[in-house]
């Protein structure tokens, strides 16, 4: 069976896509604020041994993601935040270090090798947030010792795909989960 679509029609067909695209475009993702995940997957274990340093997230996020946040919404907040929470939840009290650092691991290497205190039984975690969507989280970590060493680096990635139902929290607690449970993680705390 063939169908056409009067010539009258055919003005406002582009007219329609063009609006619907448009309404999509001014819906911004503004994440609400990070719940730890023990409730959902249990408390990950970690040990106590050193003391960690929680750096603030590095915000290297990817300008195609950065069009779809709502200008309000600072994501390195957040992912710091989401970190922050998740180590609590593990018995950890992250601290945060006493001085500043560039936009890069290779900026917070060098400010860790040159200020922190060589004496202290210390770790430095930092974390670079590269996408950060409700389907998507998308994070590096680098664990670094008080020389600049990095002791542990791992990505962190959470993709969900199709008709799920997509949960902006799911996705982060699995990507940071990737990272703090991780053995390699654990045996560099000890």
């Amino acid at each position: 069976m063939k169908t056409t679509l009067g010539k009258a029609a055919w003005p406002f067909v582009p007219l329609t896509i063009l609006l619907l695209s448009v309404g999509c475009a001014t819906q911004k993702y503004s994440a609400a604020r990070y719940q730890a995940a023990q409730h959902r997957f249990g408390a990950i274990e970690l040990p106590a041994h050193k003391k960690l340093y929680l750096c603030p997230t590095i915000d290297r996020i990817d300008p195609r993601c950065r069009k779809t946040l709502d200008p309000s919404f600072t994501p390195w907040t957040h992912a710091t935040d989401a970190f922050e929470q998740e180590l609590k939840s593990s018995g950890l009290v992250p601290a945060r270090p006493g001085f500043a650092f560039g936009p890069s691991f290779d900026s917070l290497k060098q400010m860790v090798a040159e200020k922190a205190d060589k004496s202290e039984n210390a770790v430095y975690l930092g974390t670079e947030l590269l996408w950060l969507s409700l389907r998507q989280w998308t994070v590096d970590a680098v664990l670094l010792s008080p020389s600049g060493q990095v002791l542990f680096e791992k990505r962190g990635i959470c993709v969900i795909y199709g008709g799920a139902d997509a949960d902006a929290q799911t996705v982060t607690h699995m990507a940071i989960r990737q990272i703090l449970a991780d053995p390699k993680f654990k045996q560099a705390l000890l």
